[in-house]
């Protein structure tokens, strides 16, 4: 069933609003800033690659609210100065998405290497501490705020590989819980969505970044079967929780995770 978010209003979004999207130019952060940007807010996506984020802009027709920002989300010059424009412009940022990810190639103990293991601890976990810290700084003087964190399925869900993966993003998952502790005093709430079951692939560490690819024929199909809502998910699926998480819906609820699997996490 296509997903419509025509004519959705949230409380908190919408025109007025500001925010910052990392990995917003991928699969999933893609489909979330556009959305924002349909509701009438200044939206601002963060990605490594700067050909991507042209491209994407393009794209959409080079709306008015929108903010790119090329950079890494590791480097805390480039994390200050995508969040940094914003407050400047602005005055403030109400909320914050955390998509940037990479994957570990499906590495098992005897074939990761630790140059790979780094690489995957410092932009899936250093990649969404770093923003947070950057951006509670500014919302927290204004006494509100919304973080949205990504982590996956795999964070609760060992599998014979992605030895380093997963770990990476159980440690996004307890950050939340940590930080939906620290911050909640200051008006601030910590929330994530773990998807499963997505209809892109991860880029590797070596890969460029951008939009990842989508999971196209048998592979897609075979494994539907195991999914309780017998499909894969598509990326409208994924947004909504997201936005969810953003607006001021979720003003007494923080440090949660939302399972988005299909159900899957149920499965034994």
């Amino acid at each position: 069933m296509a997903v419509s978010f025509a004519g959705l209003v949230l409380p908190g979004l919408g025109p007025g609003s500001v925010g910052l999207v990392t990995g917003g130019s991928g699969g999933i952060g893609s489909a979330v800033t556009e959305q924002l940007l349909h509701m009438g807010g200044s939206v601002g996506v963060m990605s490594r690659s700067e050909r991507r984020l042209k491209e994407f802009a393009d794209g959409l027709g080079d709306p008015p609210g929108l903010r790119v920002s090329p950079g890494d989300i590791t480097n805390e010059n480039d994390v200050e100065r995508a969040v940094g424009g914003l407050v400047d412009e602005f005055g403030r940022i109400d909320y914050l998405v955390n998509l940037a990810a990479v994957a570990d190639g499906g590495a098992t103990l005897a074939t990761l290497d630790m140059a790979t293991a780094r690489h995957v601890l410092d932009v899936n976990v250093i990649g969404t501490l770093l923003p947070c810290k950057v951006a509670a700084r500014h919302m927290r003087a204004r006494g509100r705020g919304r973080i949205a964190n990504v982590a996956s399925a795999a964070a609760a869900r060992a599998r014979e590989d992605g030895t380093i993966y997963g770990p990476s993003k159980a440690a996004v998952l307890r950050l939340t819980v940590q930080l939906g502790v620290e911050l909640g005093p200051h008006g601030i709430t910590v929330n994530c969505v773990s998807p499963g079951q997505t209809p892109s692939i991860l880029r590797a560490t070596g890969e460029e970044g951008g939009t990842a690819p989508v999971v196209t024929g048998g592979s897609a199909a075979s494994s539907a079967a195991r999914i309780p809502r017998r499909r894969r998910g598509e990326f409208a699926d994924y947004v909504g929780p997201i936005l969810f998480f953003c607006s001021d819906l979720v003003d007494y609820t923080t440090g949660t995770n939302l399972d988005v699997d299909g159900g899957t996490h149920g499965r034994r």
